[in-house]
């Protein structure tokens, strides 16, 4: 750093899909949490935490909790 510059950067990503004990790790701590979730937005800009399996869990939690009010509208 100089002043409030960065003079060099470097980065490594791997994007490769997470083990399926990271997996389980994510969805346990996922679910801990759910109760206490509003809305979601699932991202992970292509990084591999959101595998297929990871994505589908997240999505079926979440619809077991929704709790649909439709609100009809006279016209």
């Amino acid at each position: 750093m100089s002043g409030n510059h960065q003079l060099l950067r470097l980065d490594w990503e791997d994007s490769s899909p997470i083990s399926k004990d990271l997996e389980e790790e994510v969805l346990k701590r996922f679910f801990n949490i759910s109760d206490k979730i509003d809305a979601i937005i699932l991202s992970d800009y292509n990084k591999g935490v959101l595998t297929k399996r990871v994505s589908r869990e997240i999505i079926r939690i979440c619809r077991e909790k929704i709790l649909w009010l439709p609100l009809i509208r006279s016209l």
